[in-house]
């Protein structure tokens, strides 16, 4: 249900033109920029999935909204860039088999063991920040391989479903793109 409010949220802020108030305002994403960090600070837990919003689950759904704030507003920033945005585009296309990794290694594992044995060999390293490369590490790991399952890798990359799905329109040989990015002698 927590995830609904969230959606809702978002629906509210577009309907009413958050970012277009927030660029007019700037000391808005300071104050988002705070926020987040303060929530960071005091982080104790946040899962929708697990129904756990921490110690101070007001501070981690107002974290959680001006972290999103601050995102939305870096990747603007890093829409100027071009090469970036290639990069964070390629990265999106994984975002689905990723989350679905870090669902599934969240239940599974034994963090709880783990992240003392971490912690005790990163000292001075804060448990959040160890947590966090642990969890990426693995989740990346996993939607790495997930792309090379048959089957499975359409569920998860799109690209690869519609590349497979146009290969049988054409006759099941496997399309290959053009070197340079130019038109193929084929087309």
């Amino acid at each position: 249900m927590c995830a609904v409010a969230f959606v809702y949220l978002g629906v509210l802020a577009k309907r009413y033109d958050v970012l277009g108030r927030v660029r007019r305002y700037p000391w808005i994403w300071a104050m988002a920029v705070a926020l987040w960090a303060l929530a960071i600070w005091k982080f104790t837990g946040f899962s929708m999935a697990m129904n756990n919003y921490g110690v101070h689950p007001v501070m981690a759904a107002v974290g959680s909204i001006a972290g999103t704030l601050c995102i939305i507003g870096l990747c603007q920033l890093l829409d100027h860039v071009q090469w970036i945005g290639a990069v964070l585009s390629r990265a999106g296309q994984a975002t689905l088999a990723i989350l679905c990794v870090h669902l599934i290694e969240d239940d599974v594992l034994p963090w709880g063991e783990w992240l003392v044995t971490l912690h005790a060999k990163t000292i001075g390293i804060p448990l959040v920040t160890v947590a966090f490369c642990a969890h990426l590490v693995i989740d990346l790991l996993g939607a790495w391989a997930l792309y090379y399952v048959p089957v499975v890798n359409t569920w998860f990359y799109p690209t690869l479903a519609k590349a497979k799905e146009q290969a049988k329109v054409e006759g099941g040989r496997p399309l290959a793109a053009p070197a340079g990015g130019g038109v193929s002698a084929a087309q």
